[in-house]
């Protein structure tokens, strides 16, 4: 049987790759796409990094997985009002191919995939991404691999955060964006070196490793594509570092292994970011508490973590309401009890209240967000019901209604409306990205039988089921993807009615100061500005 290095790089788009590869920049990505076949690949609904790697993963939708962005609203006792916790891997529902694969007895890696902390306790090596605790030491499986790894490799990075200040993070002056540039590539450089060290020291039959530091860079410099050559930009920079990896991984083990290369969305130009909460605010979907308590509380915990974090531990206590121990400071302006409907998240799920769903608010919601547009765009493509866009078991924990964006907007993260002190202008504002996420993402694959040609566009449900069918296991039904033919070859493809779902009694629960230290990270990245 023949070892499949499936290689993530988070955010590649063709739009960069084609053009780089066709003018020799990238030979490590040219060969790939000269002797084997590619297609698009269609992201998940929304593209955003949580649902589609875990879809991936998986080869089922969110109502299936359970992850439908990077905040998940969470049940409580206390109905006043509602609260969100950072998804992990622990949210996840179903198994992920690497797990099937390691109850079938192989061998295998996984290294830097987004929301995957806890690491699974697999038959091989396990290296959690950017949502791991604190304590990084606990996102390694097995847990002596973390002393093994900085003792050869230093310090191990999971974000630009651990090497920048929250203050260069979030300027975007010409020192800071150089320090960025420069803190990027030696995060490169690193995943690099640990996926090549872990790939020639250990056994493996299937080896998953993500780069996403090429999302960050697109993210943060993609105006510097359109500026001088491209090949000066920070983006070409950290694509040329894993296209060394590749050209490393071809030397090292050469046609003894078969390589699949996929992204979980593509990437296009950022035109503006939008302040959902202030909109619906101005069309009479939302009300505004004002309060001069609230407003010094939201900026007491926005700039004190500290006591955050103390609030959150005795909150723990019996005694204290739940929804304390689980305070986010940018839902405390919004009246909950007078309100229809309130957006939260990183991308456009709208919320529909116990007051809302009383006045049948839903058709006129959807006429009002139809007609928002920015100079002449439609903000939405769609908008739609969640029963049409996902479907399982767990469908009834998504919000009632998202919003499908088009292409160059993004939405601001609640915390915008909050700080905003009663204004009721400016849906639209500036953005610290510069890029965004759009739904064709890249899949190439190279190996013994692969064809040479272009394909039509795949999903990315279909990126499990045809793993596990390259290992002649049978196709759970119960999954949303169809195996890839062209990756096959003369394999026979079989079904079987296994059990994708997992134990949720033994799922892990993250500490508030593990998820302190998510909203950090996707704080300085941008997600929530």
């Amino acid at each position: 049987m023949r070892k499949l290095f499936i290689l993530g790089v988070d955010g590649a788009t063709f739009d960069l790759l084609k053009p780089w590869t066709i003018q020799d920049h990238l030979p490590g990505f040219a060969k790939l796409l000269n002797e084997g076949c590619h297609a698009v690949l269609k992201s998940s609904i929304p593209p955003l990094s949580p649902i589609a790697w875990t879809s991936i993963a998986t080869g089922v939708n969110p109502g299936k997985h359970g992850i439908y962005d990077f905040l998940l609203k969470k049940t409580t006792n206390d109905s006043e009002q509602p609260y969100f916790t950072f998804a992990t891997g622990g949210d996840r529902k179903t198994k992920a191919f690497w797990e099937i694969l390691s109850e079938a007895g192989k061998s295998c890696i996984v290294v830097n995939m987004p929301c995957s902390y806890p690491p699974d306790p697999i038959n091989g090596i396990m290296i959690s991404g950017w949502d791991a605790a604190r304590d990084k030491a606990k996102a390694f499986h097995p847990k002596q691999l973390y002393q093994e790894i900085t003792k050869e490799f230093g310090e191990y990075y999971m974000v630009p955060i651990d090497i920048l200040s929250k203050r260069e993070m979030a300027s975007k002056d010409v020192q800071s964006n150089q320090r960025l540039h420069e803190a990027l590539l030696k995060m490169t450089r690193l995943r690099r070196r640990v996926l090549g060290y872990l790939a020639k020291k250990y056994p493996w039959d299937i080896y998953f490793g993500v780069f996403y530091e090429t999302d960050i860079a697109q993210h943060r410099f993609w105006s510097t594509l359109a500026k001088g050559a491209e090949t000066d930009s920070p983006i070409f920079h950290v694509y040329q570092e894993i296209d060394f990896f590749i050209q490393d991984l071809l030397r090292d083990f050469g046609d003894e292994i078969d390589i699949m290369l996929v992204s979980d969305h593509g990437f296009k130009p950022l035109l503006t970011g939008i302040d959902l909460n202030s909109y619906l605010d101005q069309q009479g979907f939302l009300r505004r508490k004002i309060s001069i308590k609230g407003k010094l509380i939201f900026v007491l915990l926005r700039h004190f973590k500290s006591l955050r974090r103390t609030l959150k531990s005795v909150g723990r206590s019996s005694w204290l309401p739940e929804r304390i121990s689980n305070m986010k400071p940018r839902h405390m302006n919004i009246d909950f009890e007078n309100s229809d409907v309130f957006f939260e998240g990183m991308y456009p799920y709208f919320h529909v209240l116990d007051k809302g769903k009383d006045r049948d608010i839903i058709p006129k919601l959807l006429q009002s967000l139809a007609k928002l547009e920015y100079k002449g765009q439609k903000v939405f493509k769609k908008i739609l019901p969640k029963h049409d866009v996902f479907w399982g078991p767990y469908v009834d924990q998504v919000p009632e209604i998202i919003g499908i964006l088009n292409d160059h907007f993004e939405v601001a993260g609640a915390e915008v409306f909050m700080s905003k002190l009663g204004s009721k202008d400016n849906v639209f504002l500036d953005h610290v990205w510069e890029g965004n996420h759009s739904e064709n993402g890249v899949f190439i694959f190279r190996g013994n039988e692969a064809r040479r040609e272009q394909m039509e566009t795949i999903n990315v449900f279909d990126i499990a089921p045809t793993i596990l069918a390259y290992y002649d296991l049978p196709i759970p039904t119960e999954m949303d993807g169809l195996p890839i033919q062209d990756v096959l070859g003369n394999r026979e493809v079989t079904y079987s009615d296994y059990n994708i779902y997992k134990d949720e009694s033994v799922a892990e629960t993250l500490r508030p100061e593990d998820q302190q230290a998510i909203e950090e990270r996707l704080r300085a990245l941008g997600y929530m500005a």
